[in-house]
């Protein structure tokens, strides 16, 4: 058929459409075969595949036409809020459009999408249980410095079935889609936190960065619930840091903004995790006042394989430090890419080289990981903006005063095959009285796992 036509043949085709749609504006193209449309349960959907297919077959030149398939998703989701039925249904929609109809028995349609409505409903269930009811661990990994390979602070990483080595990737994906993550969100706070707070009255004191997925910084509800959980934890905020990140597309920045600036003003340090996974990374450095920048592990790998992708690295590591943000590297699994990474101006780094994650902290704290790294007892390290806080495996304090410069002078002094900074530790461990007491902790307790 002609242009005109065929013109003519949709502008026909969506008024019929909209015309049977709940309050005329609820029907849309999903891809370039399907549509879709939300209707009363009393609609004719035969009657009107029939009307379609008439005005298809009199545009066609031949006076063939095409079948029209047809399936429904009944929304009448019995116990579930309308909240939730929405949150399935649009899921379900999204598989529909994602699946290239491979997943799908086209004999039946109503059949398949009702199939997919059931799963996704049993899924976002099970989800729930598993935060409402705490059904998950939490392992930890260690940040820590290029230079002396000491702690700075710990990434809570979120595990199920007490399985260490599988990903999340999935679950949490899930969660994201289908609306849900905010009460995964707010269940990893809490356990963290309330962690953070029995280890602080043993004397021990850790900072800890936690994930917060951008669909839940852009839900107010759980903006509110989070901001009245924290209140309970004033004592250690200062131990608690926040990970955003950049690849869940955010929609509202300026929202996002607020919360983050929000957050920096109660005492949390915010980190945009995941930098440069996204396509949209510069325009979020520019709308985000943030303290640090996690490089996404990709880019890093890139950097490493390719020494023209050292030039982005470098210009990225450049610019945050003229916006006075830090930079922590992901993936770093050997010395040739600590090299690389410090000459690209990175202080920080993330990786197996430094040590897996592990639901026993006191696996970092008790001395190296591998023959590349030294006691991960923690230090000072500071921010193009400030003072991040000085951390050890024991003690937590502000960095004040010449902190910084005493630190640049360990470095130099540990080049020239002295380390100023393990005999000033030692000089402090002196004068806090608390000679030993590493050692102590070890076996007071041999593995300590978050219940």
């Amino acid at each position: 058929m002609d242009r005109e036509t065929a013109q003519s043949m949709m502008q026909t085709l969506g008024a019929c459409l909209k015309a049977s749609s709940a309050s005329g504006q609820t029907a849309a193209r999903l891809n370039d075969d399907s549509y879709g449309l939300i209707h009363r349960a009393s609609l004719d959907i035969n009657a009107m595949r029939a009307r379609m297919e008439d005005v298809i077959r009199a545009a066609d030149p031949k006076g063939v036409g095409v079948k029209i398939t047809a399936g429904t998703i009944d929304a009448d989701a019995g116990s579930m809020d309308d909240a939730d039925t929405v949150r399935v249904l649009l899921y379900t929609v999204n598989r529909f459009c994602e699946s290239g109809m491979e997943d799908l028995d086209l004999s039946n349609l109503s059949e398949s999408l009702e199939k997919m409505t059931r799963e996704t409903t049993a899924q976002m269930n099970q989800f729930r249980e598993i935060a409402h009811g705490g059904k998950f661990d939490v392992a930890f990994q260690p940040i820590v410095s290029l230079a002396t390979h000491e702690v700075h602070h710990y990434e809570a990483l979120a595990r199920f079935e007490g399985n260490i080595e599988r990903s999340p990737y999935e679950l949490i994906t899930f969660a994201e889609n289908t609306g849900v993550i905010s009460d995964f969100d707010l269940a990893m706070c809490k356990r963290v936190l309330e962690w953070l707070t029995k280890t602080a009255g043993r004397g021990v004191q850790h900072i800890v960065a936690i994930n917060l997925s951008g669909r839940s910084i852009a839900n107010t509800a759980f903006v509110s619930a989070l901001h009245e959980q924290l209140k309970a934890y004033q004592m250690i905020r200062a131990q608690v840091m926040f990970e955003i990140p950049e690849s869940a597309k955010i929609i509202d920045l300026e929202m996002a903004n607020r919360f983050i600036q929000g957050r920096r003003k109660a005492g949390h340090k915010v980190c945009l995790d995941e930098f440069g996974a996204g396509s949209e990374a510069l325009k979020y450095l520019h709308a985000l006042e943030i303290d640090v920048v996690k490089i996404d592990g990709q880019y890093i790998q890139s950097a490493l394989a390719k020494r023209r992708y050292q030039a982005f690295l470098k210009a990225v590591v450049g610019l945050c430090h003229d916006l006075g943000v830090a930079t922590i590297a992901e993936m770093v699994e050997d010395k040739k890419c600590v090299t690389m990474l410090q000459k690209c101006g990175v202080k920080l780094g993330q990786g197996y080289m430094f040590g897996r994650p592990s639901f026993d902290i006191n696996t970092f704290v008790a001395g190296p990981q591998s023959s590349n790294t030294r006691p991960a007892n923690a230090t000072a390290w500071r921010s193009p903006q400030g003072y991040f806080g000085s951390l050890s495996g024991r003690r937590c304090r502000r960095a004040r005063g010449q902190g910084w410069h005493r630190h640049r002078r360990r470095e130099r002094g540990q080049q020239g095959g002295r380390d100023p900074g393990r005999e000033q530790q030692a000089r402090r461990r002196r004068r806090l009285g608390c000679e030993g007491e590493a050692d102590s902790e070890r076996v007071e307790s041999a593995r300590t796992r978050l219940d």
